[in-house]
């Protein structure tokens, strides 16, 4: 897979060795400046484990920019970090945080119910002696597994920008679409564990909400399938299914 220039009427590329070394090298220097910086959450962690979290990261983001196809390598692990950051983050944000109609803010409150039902959240709130009790408490302890998840994410954003997998048109560039997307996607099946009623429900177009999750689900494919362009293909499936125009197309993300 080759990844789409952010600008075609740039000089050609250097050979992806250098590239991939260059984008070793910003992640780094990423790293230190988030670690220091007192505005970053992650400033409250010990100095021990913010360097044991930057050399798994480094180490994790060296060994994928070095594969044969470093674009697809750093896909694959930029969209897993984004999702498990979107898993966690829907579950503590407040209506008044909510970025986007689809993100409610509404699953916070249900986080105690929603801990007995869903395992791998009961095993990560309820399974240890002195585990989180109340709704803020619980939600503390998500936000900090978030942070860290999202700092895997960003560094690995860094190095897909390095790697020229970018558009310098947010309106264009898939990942700011994709994080909103997935944190869309995760309400949907949590609030489908709850059976509360769903997020994305298109009152206009009368639907359940169902179809859109699953067109939602089909973003990451698209992306690992290894589009150049895989927002427009996105929005453009999105339209070709449901037959009304993709939330998220032409937003600046």
């Amino acid at each position: 897979m080759q990844s789409e220039p952010h600008d075609p009427r740039a000089a050609p590329h250097p050979s992806w060795e250098a590239r991939s070394h260059s984008a070793a090298e910003q992640v780094e220097r990423f790293l230190s400046f988030i670690v220091h910086e007192p505005s970053e959450e992650l400033s409250e962690i010990t100095d021990a484990n913010k360097r044991k979290i930057c050399e798994e990261i480094l180490s994790d983001v060296l060994e994928n920019v070095g594969h044969p196809d470093p674009v697809l390598a750093v896909r694959r692990r930029l969209t897993n970090y984004a999702t498990l950051t979107a898993y966690d983050e829907v579950l503590t944000r407040t209506p008044r945080q909510s970025e986007f109609r689809a993100i409610t803010g509404e699953l916070r409150p249900r986080l105690p119910e929603l801990a007995r039902i869903n395992p791998l959240l009961t095993e990560f709130l309820c399974s240890e002696p002195g585990a989180p009790a109340t709704v803020d408490q619980m939600a503390d302890r998500l936000r900090a597994r978030a942070i860290v998840y999202n700092m895997w994410a960003r560094a690995y954003n860094v190095a897909r920008i390095e790697l020229g997998d970018w558009d310098k048109d947010k309106r264009k560039d898939w990942y700011g679409a994709y994080r909103i997307a997935q944190a869309v996607f995760c309400e949907f099946a949590y609030r489908r564990e709850l059976r509360m009623p769903p997020n994305i429900r298109s009152a206009e177009m009368k639907t359940d909400g169902t179809a859109e999750f699953a067109v939602y689900g089909e973003f990451e494919k698209i992306i690992l399938d290894g589009h150049r362009q895989p927002r427009r293909v996105w929005e453009e499936r999105w339209e070709s299914l449901l037959h009304y125009p993709c939330p998220l197309g032409g937003l600046e993300l």
